[in-house]
């Protein structure tokens, strides 16, 4: 070989050489300068004013991190310096709001930043770092990732409790994401979506979050709307009342009296069914009554936990009950309610009503109903099925207007309509307990 092609071939290696030792220095100024970056972020954010409501606000919230390769590393990294933002505006403590975060893709990054590991802001802020939250790439397993959060024993009982799902939207599973997020949000999970990267979704954003949308999904795809997330969404989250499970617990003396029409009889058993398996009634203090008209073995019972509701149009020799209306179903009901003398019981009518039921008996039912409310003492939840024509009209009829007047999707299986049943259990709970003021339930999702 020539020695000018030794020579050649020496010069290149000696170019390669150079050019990786300045590729590593690059490398290790540009992961000096990002930790500056972090470190200067920090100390600016220690200085930070607490957002307006949430001083003391017992609450706690998990960040959900997308890092999946549809992410870009650049978005990545925004969504730490906005994590960082976000918590700058809470009171954390193991006392009042307390934070976890994760990072997931195909898998989730173990281990997690669990909700009891740090006590203080400096603490955590500083624990936002690609160590503990690296980027990791791989598929979007989203649904994976809340049903982690979910499902964590660390979370308070009784409390506000947020998840925020930063992520594109793209999950590999959209129908899985979908079910766990509503999972989340039947046990008491506040849901807020903050949209990112280029890729996105808005459809999974919206399946995820908590209705309304505009008030709980971000879309920071534009830089722009930076600045509104890290202002907007603290105080926004310290507003929220804890949740209630879609459970009761009975803790006074109560009858619940069910009454529906043959047209929405099905659904008032799918209901009853429900009733049976969430409400907890260890004393034995709720006895339950079924106006319908299939049945008439089920007046004065004990509560059927866990158990089919089996009913029969047959008394008990075995001669068949005439069909009655709706009308004479409250009626019944009634006469039930003034043969009770213990002034201590609570009385509770669920009335089940559609558009059949409205057009024949409106006349009717509303006299009952003001009967029964403003002379038996008893709270009527009306459980609007669909109704179109008479709907206000049967909206009066209803302790208390609006707040005991609950509307579930006509065609539809009612116990699928988990928001909807969540607030008849409640309105039902709050009613045999003897609450007044009802809580304040997220809409939607039905």
């Amino acid at each position: 070989m020539a020695k000018s092609t030794f020579f050649l071939l020496a010069l290149i290696g000696v170019i390669g050489l150079v050019n990786c030792q300045f590729n590593s220095r690059d490398d290790r100024e540009r992961e000096l300068l990002e930790r500056e970056r972090e470190r200067a972020d920090r100390e600016r954010l220690s200085r930070t004013r607490i957002a307006e409501g949430c001083t003391g606000k017992v609450m706690d919230i998990f960040f959900v991190l997308d890092s999946s390769s549809s992410i870009y590393i650049n978005d990545y990294m925004s969504q730490h310096r906005l994590v960082r933002d976000i918590i700058s505006r809470f009171d954390v403590s193991n006392e009042a709001t307390r934070v976890g975060m994760l990072t997931f893709s195909d898998d989730l990054q173990y281990p997690v930043i669990n909700l009891d590991q740090y006590n203080g802001k400096s603490e955590l802020l500083n624990s936002i770092t690609t160590s503990n939250l690296p980027y990791r790439t791989g598929v979007t397993n989203t649904d994976m990732a809340i049903r982690f959060v979910r499902t964590q024993p660390t979370f308070r009982r009784d409390i506000t409790k947020v998840m925020i799902v930063m992520t594109d939207g793209g999950s590999r599973s959209p129908g899985s994401t979908a079910r766990e997020a509503e999972l989340a949000r039947d046990s008491g999970f506040y849901m807020f979506v903050v949209g990112i990267g280029q890729y996105i979704e808005e459809r999974e954003w919206r399946a995820i979050a908590t209705n309304p949308d505009e008030s709980f999904v971000f879309n920071i795809t534009n830089a722009r709307f930076l600045e509104d997330v890290q202002f907007s969404l603290p105080p926004r989250a310290c507003a929220l009342p804890p949740l209630l499970t879609a459970s009761c617990s009975i803790n006074r003396m109560s009858e619940v009296y069910f009454v529906a029409s043959r047209s929405a009889e099905n659904d008032a058993q799918a209901f009853i069914e429900e009733f049976g398996r969430r409400t907890k009634d260890q004393s034995d203090l709720l006895r339950a009554n079924y106006y319908i008209d299939r049945c008439a073995n089920v007046e004065d019972m004990q509560l059927l936990n866990n158990e089919p509701f089996i009913c029969n149009r047959y008394d008990q020799i075995g001669n068949p009950i005439p069909t009655a209306g709706t009308g004479e179903m409250f009626s019944r009901a009634l006469r039930a309610i003034r043969e009770n003398t213990d002034r201590d019981t609570n009385h509770v009518v669920v009335l089940f009503a559609d558009d059949d039921t409205m057009t024949v008996d409106r006349f009717d039912l509303a006299n009952k109903a003001r009967t029964a409310q403003n002379f038996e003492g008893a709270t009527v939840v009306v459980a609007d099925l669909g109704i179109r024509t008479y709907r206000d009209f049967a909206q009066r009829m209803a302790s208390g207007g609006r707040n005991n007047f609950i509307s579930f999707a006509a065609g539809r299986d009612l116990a699928s309509q988990t928001e909807a049943l969540k607030d008849l259990m409640q309105s039902f709970c709050n009613a045999a307990n003897g609450v007044v003021e009802r809580p304040i339930f997220s809409g939607g999702h039905n």
